[in-house]
């Protein structure tokens, strides 16, 4: 992390649990797969799916989608 000299961070768990936390806390760049997932899709389509293999990862998913102001482009 920080302490090694890292110059960001990935938070690698798909829901970016922890994400506000961690960037609270960091001194370096924070980023949550989920949102450079949805980031990079963007550049490449207008519309675009995120497919995940629970059904529980649906709901929270789709609340990022929300968040990061995917919800007109991204379908869960």
């Amino acid at each position: 992390g920080e302490r090694s000299g890292a110059l960001a961070a990935i938070v690698a768990c798909f829901d970016d649990t922890g994400l506000d936390t961690a960037r609270a806390m960091a001194n370096i760049p924070v980023i949550g797969i989920c949102e450079a997932a949805l980031s990079a899709a963007s550049f490449i389509a207008q519309r675009f799916t995120v497919v995940t293999t629970t059904e529980r990862s649906r709901v929270p998913v789709e609340a990022l989608v929300q968040r990061y102001g995917m919800a007109g482009r991204a379908r869960v």
